[in-house]
């Protein structure tokens, strides 16, 4: 079989498993046509060589990213990947050419949008940590601040709906500690040892 046919038989077979119902239909349809015409079997006829790809990450993050972007492009729910040393922030993968396309697309794309997410929600959440806890100076500041957008807002009430409480076992029995609290001039907690 010449490289020409075995690409039409791709393409065909891809649109047969992902097209809109009528595609697929119709896509079947000429799929078993080119088999017949070229005298092949229906089972495993187009099998792509598949080469191993390595693909590189920053954190846990990008490689659970990674691992899910390989399971949507080989469509497996039994992911094998294989990582060069313990150490390494690598996995190696089977894939065809046009799968490793895909991946590597979608990689960068998903990849940057993760990252771009994630900066948005950190500094919420460093924001909604601040106002939950009620770390503050106590004092006015003489800087202008941006007002939040309502998007903003509402990330901020969300995450502080969703911290936790921070036990402080010092405030609970400062004498444990050899600690007194006392506010002064109205700039908060001073941290002070008994005489």
């Amino acid at each position: 079989m010449t490289d020409d046919v075995r690409s039409k038989l791709l393409k065909v077979k891809a649109l047969a498993e992902a097209g809109s119902a009528g595609e697929r239909e119709a896509a079947r349809a000429m799929l078993n046509r080119l088999i017949s015409k070229h005298g092949l079997e229906k089972a495993g006829f187009i099998e792509e060589p598949k080469q191993q790809y390595d693909f590189s990450y920053e954190n846990k993050f990008e490689k659970r990213l990674l691992i899910q972007i390989y399971a949507k492009v080989t469509k497996q729910s039994t992911i094998r990947y294989k990582a060069p040393n313990k150490r390494s922030k690598r996995i190696l993968v089977d894939l065809t050419e046009d799968q490793h396309t895909e991946m590597k697309k979608l990689y960068s794309v998903y990849r940057k949008a993760f990252k771009k997410e994630l900066e948005r929600v950190a500094s919420g959440l460093i924001d909604a940590f601040i106002h939950k806890h009620d770390l503050w100076s106590g004092v006015a500041s003489d800087e202008e601040t941006e007002p939040m957008t309502a998007e903003e807002s509402q990330l901020l009430r969300d995450l502080y709906r969703n911290l936790e409480e921070v036990e402080l076992p010092f405030l609970a029995m400062p004498e444990r500690f050899g600690l007194r609290f006392a506010a002064r001039h109205g700039r908060g907690p001073v941290c002070e040892t008994p005489r």
